[in-house]
């Protein structure tokens, strides 16, 4: 009894070493919590709003999915790094430079944040509040 009691202690200690944190901004979301699909309403820069899925795949990249027809928005496909809570868009043929994220997963919704990034489009299409699919 005494080396379950030891065992459960231990392993409490162990995970709240992993999920704890001192202040609110030391927390970081674990980098598997942003792999899923992620659906929201995008208001572009007519004020015309359409539906997008943002597919973020296992192997750093993602698609930008349009999901409603009535727009002359298009798909697109980019690849990405991960470090801590940032993504850096590293090959993303719709826009030549680099783009840097910052996001945050808290519950089903995923926020995107752009830190650095001079693509206009990009920043439009995935800058925002998601929710999961």
């Amino acid at each position: 009894m005494k080396k379950i009691f030891i065992v459960l202690l231990l392993s409490s200690l162990l995970s709240l070493s992993f999920f704890s944190c001192n202040k609110d901004s030391d927390c970081i979301i674990p980098n598997n919590s942003i792999y899923h699909s992620w659906v929201r309403l995008i208001t572009d820069s007519q004020n015309l709003k359409f539906n997008a899925e943002l597919k973020i795949n296992t192997n750093n990249s993602f698609n930008f999915i349009v999901l409603d027809s009535n727009t002359t928005h298009t798909n697109s496909y980019a690849e990405f790094t991960l470090q801590n809570d940032t993504m850096t868009i590293i090959i993303d043929y719709d826009c030549n430079e680099t783009g840097i994220y910052e996001f945050l997963v808290s519950d089903d919704k995923l926020s995107l944040i752009a830190v650095n990034d001079s693509c206009g489009p990009r920043i439009a299409a995935i800058q925002g509040i998601w929710n999961k699919k």
